[in-house]
C-alpha cells in the first residue's frame, strides 16, 4: 500500500499513557490534606467526565481557563464546594507536573523509516490543544506535517469532523490515506466512516476478531506500507 497521507493517533499509538487521573487526584488529595477517598473521587470523575466530553470544545485556544473550572466541579462533586482559589491553583500546579505519556520504544525508529520513504505524516487525536505540548515534550513534533485534535474539530473520533479536517490539511482524498490507531471504535470505525483505510494497533491482542489490518506495534507498518 502506498498512500499519500499517513495519519496516526497519539495516545496508545505513538505514546503510552502512564498516568491515571484518578491516581493523580488521590495523590494530590493526600498531599494537600483533602481527605478524599478513591470511591468518592472515582464517582466525581465519572460524573464530570461526561460533562467534559462536550464542554471542552467551547474552550479551544483557552484550555488553561477550562481546567480550573473542571477542578472546581470535581471538588464540588467530592464534597468541597466553593474551594479557595489558592487550592485550585495548587491543584493546577500539581497536574502541570505530571508526566502523562511515555514514548513507545519503536516510535522514533518507525517514524524515521516512514519519513525516509517519503511519507507525509499527520496526527489525528482525541485531545485538547495540549497534545501539541505532549508531542514537543516527546520530541515528535518535527515528524508531522499537521496535527489535528478533537477540541478544534468540535467532535471526538469516530465523528467524521476530525478526519475531514485532517484530510483538508493534508490536501488528500480519503482513498489516498491510511489511519493508524489503537481503538477500534474511534480509529477504525471513524476512519472507515469517511473512506480512509484503517490499521489497528493491537498491542495487547484485544481484538483478534478485528475486520481490518492489525499490527502488534508500529513496526508492523514497515511491512504494511511500501
Amino acid at each position: 500500500m502506498r498512500p499519500k497521507a499517513v495519519f496516526l493517533d497519539f495516545g496508545g499509538t505513538l505514546a503510552e499513557p502512564i498516568a491515571d487521573p484518578l491516581d493523580v487526584w488521590l495523590d494530590l488529595s493526600r498531599a494537600l490534606g483533602l481527605g478524599l477517598d478513591r470511591e468518592t473521587l472515582k464517582a466525581a470523575l465519572a460524573a464530570e467526565n461526561a460533562w467534559f466530553q462536550t464542554a471542552v470544545f467551547a474552550y479551544h485556544g483557552r484550555t488553561h481557563e477550562f481546567w480550573p473550572l473542571y477542578d472546581r466541579r470535581i471538588l464540588a462533586r467530592a464534597g468541597i464546594p466553593n474551594p479557595d482559589p489558592a487550592l485550585v491553583a495548587k491543584i493546577e500546579d500539581w497536574f502541570k507536573g505530571v508526566t502523562w505519556n511515555r514514548i513507545y520504544p519503536e516510535t522514533h525508529e518507525v517514524l524515521d523509516a516512514l519519513r525516509g520513504r517519503g511519507y507525509l505524516l499527520h496526527v489525528i487525536s482525541n485531545s485538547t490543544d495540549e497534545v501539541m505540548d505532549r508531542l514537543r515534550e516527546l520530541g515528535l513534533m518535527s515528524y508531522f506535517s499537521s496535527v489535528t485534535y478533537s477540541q478544534e474539530a468540535g467532535a471526538n473520533k469516530p465523528d467524521p469532523a476530525p478526519f475531514r479536517l485532517a484530510l483538508q490539511r493534508a490536501g488528500c482524498e480519503p482513498g489516498d490515506a491510511v489511519h493508524i490507531g489503537n481503538w477500534y471504535e474511534d480509529d477504525v470505525v471513524g476512519a472507515r466512516g469517511v473512506g480512509i483505510a484503517p490499521v489497528l494497533v493491537d498491542r495487547d491482542d484485544r481484538r483478534p476478531d478485528a475486520d481490518c489490518p492489525r499490527i502488534q506495534d508500529l513496526r508492523g507498518l514497515l511491512g504494511f506500507l511500501e
